[in-house]
């Protein structure tokens, strides 16, 4: 099986970021809003992962993308 791999420019820092496996995923997943959640529930239905290890790592992610303003929250806020 090949991994699927996405490479994302940060165009305010000029750096690129490469997501592998479960990252390009969930990078997949965040085209449209959706919320952490529905994130992992999809995850654990399509990967080998316990929900609350994939819980806390697709939030440790999700802080990351958000800290370097790769991505936003959209609605209701937590």
């Amino acid at each position: 099986m090949v991994e699927k791999s996405v490479v994302i420019l940060h165009t305010e820092e000029g750096i690129y970021y490469q997501l592998d496996g479960v990252g390009t995923r969930v990078w997949e997943l965040l085209a449209e809003p959706i919320s952490l959640e529905a994130l992992v529930t999809a995850l654990v239905g399509e990967f080998e992962v316990e929900e609350d290890r994939c819980s806390a790592d697709a939030e440790a992610l999700l802080q990351e993308l958000l800290e370097r303003r790769m991505v936003r929250r959209v609605g209701a806020t937590r």
